[in-house]
């Protein structure tokens, strides 16, 4: 994305629903450091790419912090949006995984 598409990148609203219910929105001015900041941080150290992702944590709604506590079931769907940028929506599926071993064993 160029400049032009968004104007102010330090002030994207950001918003993530399940099965269409909010759980999560806040801006992004909000954050401990802003994305210019974090952007020249990472970079000292590392040569950041087109396409490159850099993942920042989340907001307060964190499903574990919920009373009840809600986490995410086959079945539901999740759609984050950012302010200027788009939407993402990915449904959630069963993992058909199964351990051969238990934790600590």
């Amino acid at each position: 994305m160029t400049r032009d598409e968004i104007p102010d990148p330090e002030k994207c609203r950001l918003s993530l629903k399940v099965k269409g219910a909010t759980k999560q929105d806040f801006d992004n001015s909000d954050w401990c450091f802003p994305p210019r900041r974090m952007i020249e941080w990472v970079s000292m150290g590392l040569v950041l790419e087109p396409g490159d992702v850099m993942t920042t944590g989340t907001g307060k709604g964190v499903g574990t912090f919920a009373q009840p506590p809600c986490f995410l079931k086959p079945g539901d769907v999740c759609e984050l949006e950012i302010s200027g940028i788009g939407k993402l929506v990915n449904p959630v599926k069963a993992d058909p995984y199964l351990f051969k071993t238990q934790p600590n064993s």
